[in-house]
């Protein structure tokens, strides 16, 4: 389907958003906040009438969903200290962690592979510092991320501190 310009809309269930035209085949749409327990919601893109811009070819089988979900919370990373090497294997416990393939642990700007353990725990080893090793103290927001952009809030427990090896006792 080629969309045009202006009045396309995007559906979330009974939630609606306004349409960016990326080009004649390409959207961009941000689904809007919603306020019930639902996590999954039909999803429709439609004009400026209301009518339907799916193809002509789709039918009940080629039905979108969205899936709302909660974001993770971090509770405690532990240890919360390691070495500028990185190699320090870090548990992250928390709330609302699901498997994905963007399911990441960020140390700062830096990423790293997960084990997903279970929706409350997972386990990331800490890639090397970019910052010097020379300097003590060099803390880090710890964070996570499930779908590749979005990151867990920082707290007061989310910190990773880089410590000189002759540091760790």
């Amino acid at each position: 389907t080629a969309y045009a310009k202006d009045g396309v809309r995007c559906e979330f269930g009974d939630e609606t958003s306004i349409a960016r035209v990326l080009s004649s085949t390409l959207l961009e749409c941000t689904a809007p906040a919603i306020t019930t327990n639902v996590s999954k919601v039909l999803f429709r893109v439609v004009g400026i009438s209301g009518e339907s811009l799916a193809s002509k070819n789709d039918d009940a089988s080629n039905t979108l969903h969205f899936e709302y979900y909660s974001l993770p919370q971090i509770k405690q990373i532990t240890p919360s200290f390691g070495p500028h090497q990185g190699g320090t294997i870090v548990t992250v416990d928390g709330n609302h962690f699901t498997f994905s393939e963007d399911l990441r642990c960020n140390f700062g700007d830096l990423s790293s592979s997960v084990i997903y353990r279970s929706a409350n725990r997972l386990e990331c080893e800490a890639p090397p510092s970019s910052s010097d090793p020379l300097k003590n103290n060099n803390n880090v927001t710890f964070s996570v991320t499930t779908n590749g952009a979005d990151r867990t809030e920082p707290t007061s427990t989310s910190l990773f501190q880089y410590t000189s090896l002759h540091e760790i006792h």
